[in-house]
């Protein structure tokens, strides 16, 4: 079943937006938030692992994909590919986007590459 924004706004709804000092200070908690979400929503989606570290949630798809997440607070984050090659993942962690992602867009995404949901899907399939 795909990631709803209300979900994942409850699971980071303790976390204070308000946080003084660096990035990793203030996007920490919510990492760490996210990846326990996403473990425990992680059933009928295409992740096989997910973790945290820092302000970062990384995941692997079946298909081999890798993906990262920024937290940098409950309701702003980056999301982009790793390119795989050979052993090494190489991150495409340059954002050309004026603003950073809200939560629902987070969500969106997420529910694209891991649960491969559309924005239409056909009802009967």
């Amino acid at each position: 079943m795909a990631l709803t924004a209300d979900a994942l706004r409850a699971s980071l709804a303790e976390v204070p937006d308000n946080v003084e000092g660096d990035i990793i200070a203030r996007g920490t908690p919510v990492a760490t938030r996210l990846c326990a979400f996403l473990e425990a929503h992680r059933a009928g989606s295409a992740i096989v692992e997910v973790y945290s570290w820092a302000f970062n949630v990384e995941f692997v798809l079946k298909s081999g994909e890798y993906w990262a997440i920024e937290c940098l607070s409950p309701n702003d984050f980056r999301m982009y590919p790793g390119f795989v090659r050979g052993d090494t993942v190489t991150w495409a962690n340059v954002w050309v986007r004026g603003t950073n992602m809200s939560l629902d867009e987070l969500v969106k995404d997420v529910n694209g590459v891991a649960f491969r949901m559309t924005k239409e899907e056909p009802e009967n399939a």
